[in-house]
C-alpha cells in the first residue's frame, strides 16, 4: 500500500538519520530514487543546512520517549535544491529487523503554498487599489458592521481605521437625515441591499465624525457567499461641489431664461438679416452672371459669324484664340458660381437620365482638337452600361471636364486615360467610378491632401503657369459627396497623377426632354428651313447673332425686347417655336411664357429658355413656368440648331 500511494511520502530512518526506507512517493516529492536514498543521511538528502541541528534533537528525542511530535508544516529541500512544503506526520516503530525506527508522513503542500502566495498577492494588490482610490469604499457584513475601510473614505468621513471596524456604518455615521431627523436603518440603502439582494446608486449623505453633514453619491453592492448575502461593498463620493454649482445653476435659471429669449430675439434679427444678405448675394451672383454671359454671347457669336463669311489663316487663329478665352472665362464664371452656391447650401441636382456612353462622349468631343494639339493620347476604357441611370448627368459631365483639363494642362508629353466602371450595384441602384490617369508632372505628397480645398492648387506658380481659379477640384469633391460618392486622386510627383470620384445614381428608365444631354452633330439645315421662331431677347447684338444664326438655317424670325412685346406678338402672329430670354426688362421670360400658354391654342407652342443662368435650380423655374426646352448662354451654334430641330420635330408630331 505504502508503495502504491503517491499523495504520502514515507521514509523510515535510524536514530542516527540514516534511511532505511523509501517510498515511491518520497522520490515524486524529494526527487531522490529508493536506491540513491536508503543508506543515505536523511539530513542531508532533505533537511535544509540551518535546521539539520534542531531535526537532530527532536529525532533523538522522540527516539528517547517512543512518541512523535505533533503533526506540522514544514519546509524541506529537493533535490535539485529548491525548497518543499510539505504536512509531516512522525511515527516510532519497533521492528525486528532494525529494531526502533522513526517513520515520516509527509503531504506535499505545494499546490497549496502557490494558492496561498496567490491568494497573498492578490490581497496586497486588492490593498493598493483601494488605497489609491479617490472614492470611498468600506465593507460590512449581514449585519451592517464595517469589516474595512480605505483611506478615502477615512479621510471624508474623519474617523481613525480603529474607530469604524467593528461598528455599524449606520448608526457611526448615517444615522441622521440632512435636517436632523432621525434615519431609520430600515430605510438605509445598505440594509435594503442586504434584504433584497439589489445593487442601489443613489444620491444619500453621511455625517462626518465632527458633526458635519455631507452630500454623496452611493453605490451599494451585495458581496455573496455559497450563494447567500453575507454583506456589501459600499462605494460613495463627495458631490459637495456639485450640488453648490447645481444650486447656483438654480438661482440663475430665471435670469438664464431672460437671457435666453433676449438673445434669441436678437439671433432671429441677425438670421432674417443673414438670410436678406444671402438672397441679395445670390441676386447679384445671378445678375453679374448674366451680364458676363450676355457680351459673351455676342463675343462668340460675332466670331461665329466672322468665320462664316471668311476670313484668313491669320484672322482665324485670332478668332480661335478669343474663342478659347471666352471659354475660359466662362469656366471661372461657372466656379465661382458654383462654390458660392456650394458655401450657401444651395447647389441642388438634377433628377433626370444619365447615359454613361453619351457623357464620355461628349467630354471627349469637347477636347478633342486639345489633344491632338498638344500630341497627346487619349485612351478611353469604359465598362459595358446598356442601362440609363437616373441622377445629374450636367454635374458628372462637369467633373470629367475638370478633370480632363487639368490632365491635358499639367501633361507635356505621352496619354491621358479616361475611366468608367461599374463598381457595385443593387436592384435600385449602383456605384460607378470615374478616373482620369495622366502621365504628367504628378503631385508629391505633402500637397495631396489639400489640393480639393477650395483656392488651393499644387504649388503657388501653378495658377500663373497654368491658369485656372483653383476651384475645380474643391466643386468636383462636393459634387462627388452630393451624389452619394467620394473624390480623390493617386499620384507620384514626376510619374503623372490618377484623378477619381465615385457617384451612386438610380436605375431608371425614365425620361425628361428637359434634363437631355443635346446632340452636338449639326442637323440638316433643310429640316428647319420654312419655319417661322419668335426671338425675344433685350440685348440687340444677341438678337442681331440669333437672327443671323437662324437665316443660315433658312429661318425666318421676328425679335422682341422684353416680355411684353413677345406677349403681343405671339397674340397677333403665328410661329412655329419662341427663342426667350429669362431675363429682360418689363416683363421677365419666365411671366410672359406664362400669358402666352394662357392665349388660344399657345399650350403645347415650344418655348426654349435662353438664359445666363445656367444650372439645375434654372432648369426647373423654367419647367414650372411651361418652358419645353432650356439653353444655356452663350449660345453654341450647334445646340441652337440641334435644339430647334428636336423641339419643331416634337411639335409636329
Amino acid at each position: 500500500i505504502f508503495e502504491k500511494v503517491d499523495a504520502l511520502a514515507i521514509q523510515g530512518y535510524t536514530i542516527d538519520g540514516t534511511v532505511v526506507y523509501w517510498n515511491h512517493a518520497s522520490e515524486i516529492i524529494y526527487g531522490f530514487s529508493p536506491g540513491e536514498a536508503i543508506g543515505a543521511s536523511l539530513y542531508e538528502l532533505i533537511i535544509p543546512a540551518a535546521l539539520r541541528h534542531e531535526v537532530d534533537v527532536q529525532v533523538r528525542w522522540m527516539f528517547e520517549n517512543h512518541v512523535g511530535v505533533p503533526a506540522e508544516r514544514l519546509t524541506l529541500k529537493h533535490k535539485d535544491g529548491h525548497l518543499v512544503e510539505v504536512y509531516s506526520t512522525h511515527v516510532v516503530v519497533e521492528t525486528v529487523e532494525h529494531g526502533p525506527l522513526l517513520f515520516c508522513l509527509d503531504i506535499n503542500l505545494a499546490e497549496q503554498a502557490k494558492a496561498e502566495d496567490a491568494l497573498k498577492e492578490s490581497e496586497a494588490r486588492q490593498k493598493v487599489i483601494l488605497d489609491a482610490l479617490g472614492e470611498g469604499v468600506f465593507g460590512t457584513d449581514s449585519h451592517g458592521i464595517c469589516t474595512f475601510m480605505n483611506p478615502a473614505a477615512l479621510a471624508m468621513l474623519g474617523f481613525e481605521e480603529n474607530e469604524v471596524l467593528g461598528k455599524n456604518q449606520h448608526l457611526l455615521f448615517h444615522h441622521q437625515r440632512p435636517d436632523g431627523s432621525d434615519y431609520p436603518s430600515a430605510e438605509c440603502p445598505v440594509s435594503l441591499t442586504m434584504h433584497d439582494g439589489k445593487v442601489r446608486r443613489q444620491r444619500e449623505w453621511f455625517w462626518r465624525k465632527n458633526g458635519e453633514c455631507f452630500p454623496i453619491r452611493i453605490t451599494v453592492t451585495p458581496k455573496m457567499c455559497q450563494g447567500n448575502i453575507c454583506g456589501s461593498v459600499v462605494a460613495f463620493s463627495d458631490i459637495t461641489e456639485s450640488v453648490r454649482i447645481a444650486e447656483e445653476l438654480e438661482q440663475h435659471h430665471n435670469h438664464l431664461e431672460q437671457q435666453v429669449q433676449l438673445r434669441t430675439a436678437q439671433l432671429e434679427e441677425a438670421r432674417t438679416a443673414a438670410e436678406t444678405a444671402n438672397r441679395a448675394k445670390s441676386a447679384f451672383l445671378a445678375n453679374m452672371s448674366h451680364e458676363i454671359r450676355t457680351p459673351m454671347n455676342a463675343v462668340l457669336g460675332m466670331a461665329h459669324l466672322m468665320r462664316r463669311d471668311g476670313v484668313s489663316s491669320q484672322q482665324a487663329d485670332r478668332l480661335d484664340k478669343i474663342d478659347h478665352a471666352t471659354h475660359h472665362l466662362l469656366a471661372i464664371i461657372n466656379d465661382i458660381l458654383d462654390i458660392s452656391k456650394i458655401e450657401a447650401g444651395k447647389l441642388t441636382l438634377e433628377h433626370g437620365p444619365v447615359d454613361i456612353p453619351e457623357i464620355l462622349g461628349g467630354v471627349v468631343k469637347l477636347f478633342d482638337e486639345r489633344i491632338q494639339s498638344r500630341g497627346l493620347v487619349l485612351r478611353i476604357q469604359a465598362a459595358h452600361f446598356p442601362e440609363r441611370f437616373l441622377g445629374d448627368a450636367t454635374r458628372i459631365s462637369q467633373s470629367l471636364i475638370n478633370y480632363l483639363g487639368n490632365a491635358i494642362k499639367f501633361t507635356e508629353s505621352g496619354s491621358i486615360t479616361l475611366r468608367a466602371k461599374l463598381l457595385s450595384e443593387n436592384q435600385t441602384s449602383a456605384t460607378l467610378r470615374f478616373e482620369v490617369e495622366d502621365t504628367g508632372i504628378g503631385i508629391d505628397a505633402g500637397t495631396v491632401s489639400s489640393l480639393f480645398d477650395a483656392f488651393k492648387q499644387a504649388d503657388s506658380s501653378t495658377t500663373r503657369k497654368f491658369g485656372g481659379t483653383g476651384l475645380g477640384l474643391a466643386i468636383t469633391k462636393h459634387l462627388a459627396h452630393a451624389m452619394g460618392g467620394e473624390a480623390g486622386v493617386d499620384s507620384q510627383l514626376g510619374h503623372g497623377s490618377c484623378f477619381w470620384f465615385t457617384v451612386r445614381l438610380e436605375k431608371n428608365a425614365a425620361f425628361s426632354p428637359l434634363t437631355v444631354m443635346p446632340e452636338y452633330e449639326v442637323p440638316a439645315f433643310e429640316a428647319l428651313a420654312g419655319h417661322h421662331v419668335l426671338i425675344v431677347e433685350d440685348e440687340p447684338i444677341n438678337r442681331e447673332i440669333a437672327g443671323e444664326l437662324l437665316s443660315d438655317a433658312g429661318v425666318s424670325s421676328d425679335c422682341a425686347e422684353d416680355g411684353r412685346q413677345a406677349v403681343e406678338r405671339v397674340r397677333n402672329n403665328h410661329y412655329d417655336l419662341i427663342l426667350m430670354d429669362m431675363q429682360m426688362p418689363e416683363m421677365d421670360g419666365l411671366e410672359a411664357t406664362r400669358q402666352i400658354r394662357q392665349l388660344p391654342g399657345c399650350a403645347m407652342l415650344p418655348i426654349v429658355a435662353m438664359t445666363a443662368n445656367a444650372f439645375s435650380e434654372d432648369r426647373e423655374r423654367c419647367r414650372v413656368a411651361g418652358m419645353t426646352d432650356f439653353m444655356s448662354k452663350p449660345i453654341d451654334p450647334d445646340v441652337l440648331f440641334a435644339t430647334l430641330l428636336r423641339n419643331l420635330s416634337n411639335s409636329q408630331q
